[in-house]
């Protein structure tokens, strides 16, 4: 069956961590992963890097990323009110998405997915790119 990959990216998570310190990003980082953990009934998730996950799953009966599924997080998370010692902060990701083709190594897989990652950053973040 086949697959597909995404790589999710906290979105200036830097400030996060040089304005409200490390145990905030900590927290940050344990709120976005059990938000992403409710939808993973469906796929298999680890933390990716510094503020990245990354995600696999099957593609629906279409043959498709499940577009759908990804996007409900990404709003999720920009929806969420991140409290923490009363300071309610707003936060987003960012998340590249690609498909397994035949014959990709896993490198060349996941590098698909961080190149759809640095679109979606480069052209405003909070979004999808797959």
């Amino acid at each position: 069956s086949e697959q597909w990959v995404a790589i999710m990216d906290i979105d200036d998570f830097k400030k996060v961590n040089d304005v409200y310190g490390h145990n905030c990003g900590d927290f940050v980082l344990r709120t976005i992963a059990g938000i992403i953990s409710r939808y993973s009934g469906s796929f298999k998730t680890c933390r990716w890097g510094g503020e990245e996950f990354l995600v696999e799953g099957k593609c629906t009966a279409d043959g498709k990323p499940d577009y759908r599924l990804l996007e409900s997080i990404r709003r999720e998370v920009e929806q969420h009110h991140f409290i923490y010692e009363q300071q309610d902060l707003h936060l987003t990701i960012t998340i590249g998405v690609a498909k397994y083709e035949e014959g990709m190594s896993l490198d060349e897989w996941v590098d698909t997915a961080d190149k759809k990652l640095y679109i979606g950053k480069k052209s405003g973040k909070n979004r999808m790119v797959a």
